[in-house]
């Protein structure tokens, strides 16, 4: 590593940081690492003095650092090159071909400094830690979300253990079959029944912030407008705020786990309990439903047949955990980016407040640039041939959509905002593309957009707190998680 220049290798960081020679870092880590192991053995002998659990289990331990032993004595971290190809052993090593990984957290902090690195040397690039092909080209993404060859098998790795065989993992037939099935609801007569939800929730959210010197909007509107339109379009109550903190803290876990491609274990355990207890929550409305059915979606997935077959039960449970967590969580990212876009940008709000026609422009702007999701999986079910190289046979590939929404191959100047662009603007990848293109982007659109306008209607002198700068933070779910305003 320090042959190499690694800059997260602790001798590195101690000589950088304290400003010591190459031997003096060497045994400042020694000592730490010692100090290190005295601590953890003496941690490790008090807890052997109660039962063991999952959180303490030496066993889980020794688990743990045998397979980090295993991975480091079969691979090398720097061998990978952009054609994919090992670099034979007597070549000196590039590190400028040596991918960032997905484990990185620059990737949450600022991923897009990363993005312009791989689209410029490394459009095709394999993260060894994270056993996945990286996509970062615009051309190259849209290729590979509308490849026949490229698969939602992946998800069975992903969301399989938490939620079964559902429409996420589908391919093919069974997946147009689900989704016809699902389509009606978020279509014509439906979408006019759900936007008079989104405005009577809305002017509700809007009502109690009246009054208010400050307020956090992330707290206060973005994040509770999504999941109380989703909590009614299924027949659930989301009307008191406990009711609503509730639902958002299931949704929050489940679509962590659902975007676990680190495969962190907090969250593999956490998912399925976190499953379990919004099981259990909705059982009796499900229960109810089967009884005396309502204008809600259970009751249509209930009354849903395929191959004149009922849903199971599991479905049933499961499309109720999907849909909800779906629905709301980069609903929540995306008109939380919006309005951080209409205050900061110049011009912009008095723009929108002149002509609210325009707030559909913003907001597609604003999924391109800033879009919440910034990534999703697929796996190759044949070698992809990309414009830019190939992704081969069985592999999992991450379609970088934030970085393909800012590929100067496609926008003119990307990062900026411009609310005015033409043609370019809705080549977004924001939902996807292809034949898994978001089933909900109507209705995330229609609430997105309204939910804004209301705002700034109702508070046109809506603007920042004293201090306070927005922040996006995350990778899976990008978004500021506070939006400080003065009314």
């Amino acid at each position: 590593d320090v042959v190499c220049g690694e800059r997260f290798n602790l001798v590195s960081i101690l000589a950088h940081t304290a400003g010591l020679d190459w031997p003096g870092a060497i045994e400042a880590a020694h000592q730490m690492v010692n100090t290190a192991v005295t601590q953890f053995t003496a941690a490790a002998t008090e807890h052997a003095l109660y039962p063991p659990c999952a959180a303490t289990d030496p066993d889980r331990l020794r688990q743990v650092v045998r397979a980090a032993g295993d991975w480091h004595r079969s691979v090398s971290r720097y061998h990978l090159q952009a054609d994919g190809c090992a670099v034979q052993h007597s070549r000196q090593v590039d590190l400028a071909l040596t991918p960032p990984t997905l484990k990185s957290r620059q990737f949450e902090i600022d991923p897009y400094p990363l993005y312009e690195r791989l689209r410029t040397t490394l459009p095709i690039a394999y993260d060894e830690p994270t056993d996945v092909w990286l996509v970062s080209r615009h051309v190259d993404v849209k290729a590979a979300l509308t490849h026949p060859g490229a698969s939602n098998r992946n998800y069975t790795w992903q969301i399989g253990p938490l939620l079964g065989h559902t429409i996420v993992t589908m391919d093919g037939c069974e997946h147009a079959q689900h989704r016809a099935l699902l389509t009606p609801s978020f279509r014509s007569k439906a979408l006019v029944a759900l936007e008079a939800s989104v405005t009577a929730v809305t002017a509700d959210l809007l009502a109690r912030m009246r009054g208010r010197p400050q307020v956090d909007l992330i707290a206060d509107f973005t994040a509770a407008l999504p999941v109380r339109v989703m909590a009614h379009a299924l027949g659930l109550p989301a009307h008191t705020r406990e009711e609503v903190e509730r639902l958002k803290r299931w949704c929050a876990i489940g679509f962590a786990y659902m975007g676990n491609y680190r495969q962190d274990p907090a969250l593999l355990t956490g998912g399925l309990s976190n499953r379990d207890s919004f099981y259990d929550f909705i059982q009796p409305y499900i229960d109810a439903r089967r009884i005396e059915p309502r204008d809600d979606l259970i009751s249509q997935l209930l009354a849903a047949r395929i191959d004149d077959q009922p849903l199971s039960e599991s479905f049933v449970r499961s499309y109720c955990a999907i849909l909800m967590t779906a629905g709301s969580e980069t609903s929540h990212g995306a008109l939380a980016n919006l309005i951080v876009n209409l205050l900061s940008e110049p011009g912009v709000k008095e723009a929108v407040i002149a002509d609210p026609a325009l707030m559909d422009n913003a907001l597609t702007e604003t999924l391109r640039r800033n879009p919440p999701l910034q990534l999703v999986l697929r796996e190759a079910t044949e070698p992809l041939q990309l414009p830019s190289g190939t992704i081969p046979g069985g592999a999992t590939l991450a379609c970088l959509i934030g970085s393909a929404n800012r590929d100067p191959a496609r926008f003119s100047d990307p990062d900026t905002f411009n609310m005015l662009r033409a043609e370019q603007a809705t080549s977004h990848f924001a939902f996807g593309a292809g034949r898994h293109f978001c089933l909900g982007s109507m209705l995330a659109r229609m609430e997105i957009t309204i939910g804004a306008r209301m705002l700034l209607q109702t508070f046109p002198n809506l603007r920042w707190a004293p201090g306070f700068k927005p922040e996006e933070r995350g990778f899976l779910n990008r978004c500021p998680d506070q939006l400080e305003v003065v009314l």
